[in-house]
């Protein structure tokens, strides 16, 4: 199994200790994953919870604060599963960890903020599209006045000004 520490083996944590290192880990509630995994909140699902928690922590990087400095080399030099007599990847408390911490927190709040900007711009072109569409539609109708009830032209002309007014077209 994974460790917290290199000399205090995962087995020897109380379901109560677990809990907590799991919030310094995570920063979520223990009892809430094990719930939301639809797993009985005991010692053995809680060390096999801690246990992926680690191993994903050394991946990825733990939340703001926490610190994971040997989780790149642990995870290079070491297998995912571990064997038999393997200690495994293992997270230390060092000074040094938090900034990779903060760099990997800074690099997700650039990502998030480069999809919300992406999000509005779809948004705006479907937006913008929609008023395209209905000027066609006001088109289409206009140019058969014979076939075309006034009431409808009206309402296309509605709808029309609706969209042109969500978004802030010139018009």
């Amino acid at each position: 199994m994974a460790r917290l520490k290199q000399d205090h083996p995962l087995n020897n944590y109380s379901l109560d200790e677990l809990s907590i290192e799991f919030k310094k880990l995570t920063a979520e509630s223990f009892k809430d994953v094990l719930m939301l995994a639809g797993k009985d909140v005991n010692l053995e699902n809680g060390l096999q919870l801690m246990h992926q928690a680690i191993l994903y922590a050394n991946l990825i990087g733990g939340p703001k604060g926490a610190s994971t400095s040997a989780a790149s080399a642990a995870s290079t030099t070491r297998p995912a599963t571990p064997m038999a007599g393997d200690q495994g990847p293992q997270i230390q408390n060092t000074p040094g960890s938090i900034s990779t911490s903060t760099k990997t927190s800074s690099d997700l709040e650039g990502r998030l903020r480069k999809m919300e900007n992406s999000f509005d711009n779809l948004r705006n072109q479907q937006i913008s599209d929609k008023v395209t569409e209905a000027l066609k539609s006001v088109r289409a109708l206009a140019g058969r006045p014979n076939l075309t009830p006034p009431s409808v032209l009206i309402a296309a002309l509605g709808f029309l000004v609706e969209c042109a007014n969500k978004a802030s077209h010139p018009g």
